[in-house]
Formats: C-alpha cells, sequence, structure tokens
C-alpha cells in the first residue's frame, strides 16, 4: 500500500482484504479494502483539518459504495481522499473536521448502513486521487 495511502481515521492496525487492481467481477478494484468493526469510529489523527469536498448518503444501499465522504488535509489540496461504505457520515453542512473530531464510523455489514449492494463484511474502501 502506497505511504500516502495510510488510512486517516484508522487507530489500531487492520488486515487489508482487497487492494488496487485486483479483478472482480470483470472489473478492476479501484482502491484498498481493510478490515474493521461495523460502526468503528474514524477519528481525523492528522496535525490538520480535514477539508470535505463532498459527501454521497445511500441509506437504502443501492449503490456499490453505500455512503461515502471525499476530503483532503489542509495544506495538501492536491491529494482527495474517498472513503466509502460508512455507517455513519459527518453532520449534514459539515464542511471540516478538526484534529481529534470524529467523521464518519465503518460500515459495510450485510444489510446495514453502509453495506452497498456488494460487500460482504464490513470494511473501509479508500481511495487516493492525485488532482
Amino acid at each position: 500500500m502506497p505511504s500516502y495511502f495510510q488510512p486517516i481515521g484508522y487507530q489500531k492496525a487492520h488486515r487489508v482484504t482487497s487492494i488496487m487492481g485486483e479483478s472482480r467481477d470483470d472489473r478492476s478494484h479501484n482502491g484498498y479494502d481493510i478490515s474493521g468493526n461495523q460502526g468503528m469510529p474514524l477519528v481525523n489523527n492528522t496535525k490538520g483539518k480535514l477539508v470535505i469536498v463532498s459527501t454521497h448518503s445511500d441509506p437504502d444501499n443501492k449503490t456499490a459504495g453505500g455512503n461515502s465522504v471525499t476530503f483532503y488535509v489542509e495544506g495538501d489540496p492536491n491529494t482527495h481522499y474517498t472513503y466509502t461504505h460508512l455507517s455513519q457520515l459527518p453532520p449534514e453542512g459539515t464542511t471540516e473536521i478538526a484534529p481529534g473530531e470524529s467523521f464518519g464510523a465503518i460500515g459495510g455489514e450485510k444489510g446495514k448502513p453502509g453495506s452497498g449492494f456488494s460487500t460482504d463484511g464490513p470494511h473501509l474502501h479508500m481511495e487516493a486521487k492525485e488532482l
């Protein structure tokens, strides 16, 4: 896993369960999956604010990713991170997350918030994009 892709918000080491580029149902996986517990909070553990670019709410789990949040770390607007399969999103209207504040929680457990239609267990799907 590239160093810039260290999970922001993870307090404990978890197992990488899927890597970028793996083939899935005749398509390439476009991120990393890391196992976690349903509802495990994600906390900003950087030295700067997280600036939220967008959120996507999917209360009925009808998309592959379920709920997601895209953000960048203050001072580095050229790298955007997207986390999907979240069981909780930042409160509506939130634009910044200060160090130490929670910005969501892991989802992905079948039939529970953040699962999407393609998940088989709780985990965090992460993507990083250099702009």
